[in-house]
């Protein structure tokens, strides 16, 4: 994929980038550790301003497959590759786990690995919210066991020792 993006604002000298590394070059000041934590986010929205319809095959709300794009995806991705972390919820672990959600626990791209190597980031962890704690602990999960936080407000004793 090597599609063209046109950059509206703010306008600089760079108003055209190539999507595959279109988020690469505005890299956080990784030497500056005293600044406070940076956020972002990756939405997808339709023009009707809905992000999900009912998929009637998982009974659940999913983005309709119209709307998405590879290139909303390489996005994501370039965006992922310069995180310390992931935050995510029951609701994707759920939905990984059920074969709706795709695995993004990881970078799988080899040049937005590279690109980690080069900049000196280390591995990531995963931060994964749960109000309800209510989500399998299976291998899709297991294999990031050592980069996974979890953070919860349940006090379900049981399950928080599990």
């Amino acid at each position: 994929m090597n599609q063209i993006i046109s950059k509206i604002y703010p306008l600089d000298q760079n108003t055209v980038l190539k999507a595959n590394t279109a988020y690469l070059p505005t890299k956080v000041n990784f030497k500056n550790k005293s600044q406070k934590p940076q956020y972002y986010a990756n939405f997808l929205i339709s023009f009707d301003g809905r992000i999900a319809i009912q998929d009637y095959n998982y009974k659940t709300l999913l983005t309709p497959e119209h709307i998405k794009s590879s290139v909303d995806f390489s996005l994501f991705c370039q965006l992922h590759a310069q995180a310390d972390c992931l935050v995510t919820n029951t609701q994707y672990i759920e939905g990984l786990n059920k074969g709706y959600y795709g695995n993004i626990l990881s970078i799988k791209d080899p040049k937005l690995k590279k690109w980690r190597e080069k900049n000196k980031l280390g591995k990531q962890k995963i931060i994964i919210l749960s109000n309800s704690l209510n989500f399998p602990i299976n291998e899709k999960i297991e294999a990031y066991k050592k980069n996974i936080i979890i953070l919860t407000t349940s006090k379900n004793q049981k399950k928080i020792e599990l």
